[in-house]
């Protein structure tokens, strides 16, 4: 005689609990790591703030109480030793009394941070953060707005009109800018830098900052692509903001396309465009 066995599983309310739960547990996990990277970034631009404002301090110690004039004078001339990524600004005036620096450590992934001579610690870039060799990244970055690293216009102003720079602290510049030096684009597009070879599947990231008093123009950033044709590939489209907005992302390189440029455009007609103000500043290019 045969004797059925009876089979027992999960019901359909129970096997839903289950997968709830495991939602559950998996964005407080989410939101726990997401935390854990965000502090440890943090802890990485405060410990390169500590470290690299302790040896301007041994510098000045050093060198008849002055600060240095660029972070390249430290460790003997070595320069910053700092956390991978992570860019730096810094200005120093030995004329004043008493003697100040700023110093600011950015990175893409966090809000600036910056401190001065009397190790005061605040969000954001410090006021009149230079730009030149301590601000500009390693040689990986394969073009480069010569208004925001090395303080002058160079060849950029002589190719597009309407382009030109000015102190953050100039008349009509937002507030909050994150170097000394910002551009003025009026133009409709401004391309920036020297033309430089590409190869289809690279990758190039953009980023910067940018910002108008007023305009109802939006503005946006990306490549001007040369080959078989000429192209656009645009990162950001930002809305007019008298707050500085960062602009950052990433374009892959179409088979077409044999060379590229940085560029800028103001969106909108040319009557439009050639009377609206956008300032933008730290703009670089990274090859991946």
């Amino acid at each position: 005689m045969w004797v059925r066995q009876k089979q027992s599983g999960f019901t359909i309310v129970e096997l839903l609990i289950v997968i709830v739960v495991i939602g559950i547990l998996a964005a407080i996990t989410i939101v726990a790591f997401n935390g854990i990277r965000s502090r440890a970034v943090t802890a990485a631009i405060n410990a390169d703030l500590a470290s690299t404002s302790k040896a301007i301090k041994l510098y000045q110690a050093d060198n008849s109480d002055n600060y240095p004039t660029s972070l390249a004078q430290l460790n003997g001339g070595s320069g910053v030793r700092g956390s991978n990524g992570n860019v730096y600004g810094y200005v120093a005036d030995n004329t004043a009394s008493p003697k100040t620096f700023s110093l600011t450590v950015m990175n893409d992934t966090s809000t600036p941070r910056s401190v001065n001579q009397n190790g005061v610690y605040s969000d954001g870039a410090a006021p009149l953060t230079v730009g030149g060799q301590d601000y500009c990244p390693e040689s990986s970055y394969v073009a480069l707005n010569g208004y925001y690293c090395d303080g002058s216009v160079g060849a950029v102003g002589l190719l597009n009109t309407g382009a030109i720079k000015q102190p953050a602290t100039a008349s009509g510049v937002p507030a909050g800018a994150p170097t000394y030096f910002v551009g003025v684009q009026s133009s409709r597009d401004n391309l920036i830098g020297a033309t430089f070879a590409v190869v289809p599947g690279e990758v190039y990231c953009a980023s910067g900052y940018a910002a108008t008093a007023s305009s109802v123009v939006t503005h946006t950033i990306g490549l001007m692509l040369t080959g078989t044709a000429t192209s656009w590939a645009t990162v950001n489209n930002l809305a007019p903001s008298s707050t500085w907005q960062k602009l950052s992302g990433c374009i892959t390189i179409p088979s077409t396309a044999t060379s590229a440029r940085f560029w800028a455009q103001n969106n909108g007609d040319g009557a439009t465009t050639a009377t609206v103000a956008w300032y933008h500043s730290a703009l670089m290019l990274k090859k991946q």
